[in-house]
């Protein structure tokens, strides 16, 4: 099981969290309505230090109902390895960065319908190899920085899950782990405050999700 932590805005955050054993980090690019929001030359310049150490961590952009000029000047600029598109963005938007980068779309999942998106972006019957996929994976979550979990239920009608966000914290992470999660994405119920990542509940929650 992997581990994202998201909402890195400071090399302290993104050192201690490649050092715990984290996968990805996750940087919020330019996307003013986050407290967690990052300028991409600062991105940048973390993911290019990080690297020099832990060259086999990954690098995920966010970004929300961007251009697609802008995403793909920031995804090179970067070496983002992963881009999270996590606003509106349509499937055939999605698509054109499958060749270029790892690509997953944000689902919020709300109700049960929500789920019926994911066939949208993921058809059943598709394989990457076909080029049926608009994207390489699902992330599944309550809502943009909301905090809240999605509920469990709807979460089993899922079927496999890819990426889950939301509300992950020390306090339901063992419920979250019996979903079985491609992907555990941690954020905000980590933080001091937004945008800075209490370090001793970032180490404990990697250790419970890698043992």
């Amino acid at each position: 099981m992997l581990v994202k932590i998201c909402g890195i805005t400071n090399f302290e955050d993104a050192q201690a969290a490649a050092k715990a054993g984290a996968d990805y980090l996750g940087f919020i690019i330019n996307y003013p309505h986050s407290p967690r929001s990052i300028n991409y030359l600062d991105a940048g310049n973390i993911i290019f230090n990080i690297r020099q150490k832990y060259k086999d961590i990954k690098a995920v952009g966010v970004f929300v109902d961007q251009s697609e000029k802008f995403v793909r000047k920031i995804g090179y600029e970067c070496q983002l390895d992963v881009l999270q598109f996590h606003g509106q963005e349509s499937p055939e938007y999605c698509q054109k960065f499958i060749k270029e980068f790892m690509v997953w779309k944000t689902i919020i999942i709300k109700s049960e319908n929500d789920l019926k998106l994911i066939k949208k972006y993921l058809p059943a019957e598709a394989s990457a190899k076909e080029g049926k996929n608009k994207v390489d994976k699902i992330l599944l979550d309550s809502g943009q920085g909301s905090g809240r979990t999605i509920d469990l239920e709807l979460l089993k009608k899922a079927g496999k899950i890819d990426v889950l966000a939301g509300g992950i914290g020390l306090g339901n992470i063992k419920k979250i782990i019996k979903l079985k999660p491609g992907i555990i994405d941690v954020n905000s119920k980590i933080e001091l405050k937004p945008g800075k990542k209490d370090i001793k509940k970032l180490k404990k929650i990697i250790s419970i999700i890698k043992t």
